[in-house]
């Protein structure tokens, strides 16, 4: 059963290639540009917190195959602050509900309850602790405000 699990979440890592190649296909520029700056602000972000040794910031000591395609080997200890598949997600998720679906509350918490199931996924990976997972929901949501 645990190797089951495991399929299921490597399948559910691929989730922001998927959304992005999404993007692309429907020639969304605006999306598709927010995407990059979604993936660049994680990006940095894990490069200013990665000398913080602190719990809140490194990875789990466990964390293996944590990149989108699953493979990179051993990542335990490396900066994981903002989990970037959430921040991806929950950045695409929300931009797709204020496009199409806005005032509708059901589209709202049914689309926002993908990123949850990533940010779960990537915690029972031991990819992303809670704060980590909770802060790439954060920085989606913000980065969707600014943007």
């Amino acid at each position: 059963i645990i190797y089951n699990l495991m399929i299921i979440y490597d399948f559910i890592s691929l989730t922001p290639i998927l959304m992005t190649i999404y993007s692309v296909l429907i020639r969304d520029y605006k999306l598709i540009f927010g995407i990059i700056i979604a993936t660049i602000s994680q990006m940095s972000i894990k490069k200013l917190t990665k000398n913080l040794n602190k719990d809140i910031f490194l990875r789990p000591k466990e964390a293996c195959n944590c990149n989108s395609f699953n493979n990179g080997g051993y990542v335990g200890l490396e900066p994981g602050f903002p989990s970037g598949h959430v921040t991806l997600t929950t950045f695409f998720v929300n931009y797709m509900y204020f496009k199409k679906y806005n005032g509708d509350l059901f589209a709202l918490a049914f689309l926002n309850f993908i990123p949850l199931v990533i940010g779960i996924s990537r915690y029972e990976k031991k990819c992303h602790n809670i704060y980590q997972t909770l802060a790439g929901y954060i920085l989606g949501i913000l980065l969707l405000i600014f943007f």
